[in-house]
Order: structure tokens, then C-alpha cells, then sequence
């Protein structure tokens, strides 16, 4: 049972990590916005798909983050039986 709860405090904080990094993609996407504007209709579509790469990067990489710095607090790395 207590394995579980550390699981699913493990997840919480990856979660939140996820989300910090979803919320700074989003910021860099939204300071990009008037540069966009002004670009051709092609570099538009290059500029827009490399933004979302950065959103969806910060995500991915700050829910791993998030998953191995709450498998550390929770000492979830120590426990042999996960």
C-alpha cells in the first residue's frame, strides 16, 4: 500500500513538472505571436511547427524530470520490489 501512494506521488510531481514545462512552452509560443504575424505564409508554418515542438517538449521533458526527481523523494530508486 505504501508503494502505491509513492507511486502516486511520483506521478503528481511528474505531472506538475509537465505542466510547468507545458505553461513555459505556451509563454515562448505566446512572445513568438507578433514575430509570426509578420512572416510569410511559409515561414509561418515552419516558425508555428517548431514553436509546438518546443511546447510539447517542455511537457515531455518536465514530466520525466518530474518522474525521476519524485521517484527520488519518494525514495521509489531504493525500493528493490519496483
Amino acid at each position: 500500500m505504501f508503494t502505491l501512494l509513492k507511486a502516486l506521488a511520483t506521478f503528481v510531481v511528474s505531472f506538475f513538472m509537465g505542466m510547468v514545462g507545458l505553461v513555459l512552452g505556451v509563454i515562448i509560443y505566446g512572445g513568438l505571436n507578433e514575430q509570426l504575424l509578420e512572416m510569410e505564409a511559409n515561414h509561418q508554418v515552419i516558425a508555428k511547427a517548431i514553436a509546438f515542438m518546443c511546447i510539447g517538449g517542455s511537457a515531455i521533458l518536465g514530466g520525466i524530470f518530474g518522474l525521476q526527481k519524485g521517484a527520488r523523494w519518494t525514495g521509489l530508486f531504493d525500493n528493490p520490489d519496483f
